[in-house]
């Protein structure tokens, strides 16, 4: 047998019903969707039944690394979670989400590419993985415990080298918010996935392996390891960074601290570019306000908003996503007051949302701001909240995460997710800062991250539209190629048209954003099946040349020296095509459509909501530019259905034949 590169050749499957565990080969789904999201999507279609709920024994937790995982790839420590996902709204539905940290890593030195878990068990469990063998262990005792401290446990159990995955008590209640955590701060955040695990009463997976992965041409991976290197070290952050240097490099309000606890720059495994220079940080020991606790963590991406100051931020919409005051017909009551905790409490609501195992991404940026905004607006009382309100007060969201944690009171409602709360309370629709699938508004020109200027947003509106939940932790790079970012007009022209083909893509209209849209969803499904992170690649851009291009064949490179299997940037981009049409066929399975794609509120949304210009999505145009990516796409511009030509082009003949069986197939 020829010797392996890049992948450990085997898959875990776990049946929690009958406690069966067996082994398949990697390369049944890796030859056609490499690793990742893609190789998730390609068992999903065979073995997901469709229609099934996110709870549902049958519904499958598919857990998968990539062939550059394990590897000193920059960027190269993510996982991809796939599953029914509980968070998607109005019905859940197939889809997917990530996670950094070290466990992906080290479950291939324990033998294994990925674990399908499906099944129920009658009590709680973990498996347990150690070099190659795995049991399903007894986890009663865990049950109820914490994220860090079941970590601690069977650290304590396993030995210090083991790393876990494991959820909190919102997953164990089936919060539709769940997450999956690792460490203090790492989560397969997005989807409630972690309530997929609760729903099998799986409450951890430990992994522990001293297995090697090879790479298959050292040199030349090197030789593009230092090319990516050099082109990401603008970033102005490396590891040994400390102190004085981070305090030249991010002013906030968590530098009046530096002196007062001790901290720790972090970077992502694998990685010497520290993304968020300042931010990206372990604080230790900070007394808690409400629990008489020491807490150290991890304190990046929106978390970091709790510590930082809020009250600005919301009322300019630079943070918490009430955006333009041209809105005021939609917000007549934009609070004035939104919460500024001191460092303190937020560290504490931070880290006890990840200790509860909670979604802090939509609490902060979802519950929060509808929250105030109801409470503002008379439409939340105390009678409702079961609780004195005292919005600058961190016990009082400490106890709104409790109260989610444990479905107690008004948390049995938040805890299906804001847009559920709202349908469920009967109240407070107009305030929703979610914009599609149950997932907060992200990088479309308003509220959060609101500087992407028209007509970039067409761009992440289009990917938004044609997705199963909020896709921007994976097209970051879609916004890159932007005149705000420092590029002169002619350098994002040039860019533009050596990536996607023309330079048109940044003209003032919403012709020709659909190329842009599409090639960032294959690169993005190609990227997530490797798996990289999505702050490096792929590498459109970057401020070390004197064009500002980037390296977009990286991938390629890596994906060839690691494999030893030659692939070109061109043809790695088919994959990421194939996988893209492999999930449409999923959601038409389901049944999606154009319809779905024009109602599913993100056209809504736009349209009501100003850009921080004053801008307001176009209908018109954005139909004509949406039927523009279907026929690029070689889909049915009536259905929005992949063609038996296009499926058959990708080499995916059975989902033809499923398709052609249900009458989904134009």
């Amino acid at each position: 047998m020829r010797e392996l590169f890049g992948w450990v050749g085997k898959i875990l499957r776990v049946d929690l019903t009958t406690g069966r565990l067996s082994d398949e080969d990697t390369r049944k789904y890796s030859k056609e969707f490499i690793g990742g999201r893609g190789v998730n999507a390609g068992i999903a279609w065979d073995e997901i039944p469709p229609g099934i709920d996110a709870f549902d024994p049958e519904n499958r937790l598919i857990v998968m690394t990539g062939p550059l995982t394990g590897i000193a790839v920059p960027g190269g420590g993510r996982i991809m979670f796939g599953g029914v996902a509980p968070q998607v709204y109005p019905k859940p539905r197939y889809t997917r989400s990530s996670m950094g940290g070290h466990w992906g890593s080290t479950l291939k030195y324990a033998g294994f590419d990925g674990v399908i878990v499906h099944g129920r068990s009658e009590r709680p469990v973990y498996l347990w993985i150690n070099d190659g063998k795995a049991e399903i262990r007894d986890g009663s005792r865990l049950w109820g415990v914490d994220t860090y401290s079941s970590q601690k446990l069977l650290a304590e159990e396993h030995g210090s080298e083991a790393v876990t995955i494991t959820i909190g008590p919102a997953g164990e209640n089936l919060s539709r918010i769940a997450i999956i955590a690792n460490e203090t701060e790492n989560a397969a955040g997005q989807g409630g996935f972690g309530a997929v695990m609760g729903s099998k009463n799986l409450k951890a997976i430990v992994v522990k392996g001293n297995g090697p992965v090879t790479v298959a041409e050292p040199k030349r991976f090197l030789e593009a390891y230092k090319r990516i290197i050099q082109l990401i070290s603008h970033r102005g952050a490396t590891i040994d960074l400390c102190g004085a240097q981070i305090k030249s490099l991010v002013k906030s309000k968590l530098d009046l601290y530096q002196g007062k606890y001790k901290q720790k720059l972090m970077a992502c495994s694998g990685c010497p570019a520290a993304c968020a220079p300042g931010l990206a940080r372990v604080i230790l020991n900070v007394p808690g306000r409400v629990y008489p606790n020491l807490n150290t963590s991890a304190n990046t991406c929106v978390e970091t908003r709790w510590v930082g100051g809020t009250g600005a931020q919301y009322e300019t919409g630079k943070g918490w996503g009430i955006p333009h005051p041209d809105y005021m017909e939609q917000y007549s009551e934009l609070p004035q007051d939104m919460p500024v905790l001191d460092f303190e409490s937020g560290f504490e609501c931070a880290v006890l949302g990840n200790k509860y195992g909670v979604n802090m991404w939509e609490v902060t940026l979802g519950i929060v701001p509808w929250l105030k905004l109801c409470v503002d607006a008379g439409l939340l009382t105390e009678e409702d909240l079961g609780m004195k309100i005292d919005i600058g007060n961190g016990a009082f969201w400490c106890e709104i995460l409790r109260k989610i944690a444990y479905r107690v009171g008004v948390g049995d409602s938040l805890a299906e997710g804001t847009s559920r709360a709202a349908d469920i309370l009967g109240k407070g629709h107009k305030y929703l800062t979610h914009m599609a699938h149950g997932y907060v508004e992200h990088i479309v020109g308003r509220g959060i991250q609101s500087a992407l200027p028209f007509p970039l947003w067409v761009t992440t509106a289009l990917i938004w539209a044609t997705e199963s939940r909020d896709p921007v932790s994976e097209i970051h790079s879609a916004t890159r190629i932007n005149t705000r970012r420092g590029l002169t007009e002619t350098q994002a022209r040039a860019i533009s048209k050596k990536v996607y083909g023309t330079e048109k893509t940044v003209d003032p209209s919403y012709e020709y954003k659909a190329q842009r849209a599409i090639w960032h969803q294959n690169r993005g499904c190609m990227k997530d099946s490797l798996v990289l992170c999505d702050t490096v690649y792929p590498m459109v851009t970057s401020r070390m040349t004197k064009d500002y291009s980037g390296y977009t064949s990286a991938e390629s490179e890596l994906f060839s020296s690691v494999t030893g299997k030659e692939m070109s940037e061109a043809e790695l981009d088919k994959v990421g095509e194939r996988i893209f049409n492999v999930e449409r066929a999923i959601m038409v399975r389901e049944g999606r459509s154009k319809e779905y794609d024009l109602n599913c509120g993100v056209v809504k949304y736009l349209m009501d909501r100003p850009d921080t210009e004053g801008i307001r999505l176009d209908e018109d145009k954005f139909t004509k530019a949406l039927e523009e990516l279907y026929t690029l796409r070689g889909w049915d511009t009536w259905t929005g259905w992949p063609t038996k030509a296009k499926l058959h082009e990708l080499g995916l003949k059975d989902i033809v034949e499923e398709l052609e069986k249900q009458g989904r197939l134009p």
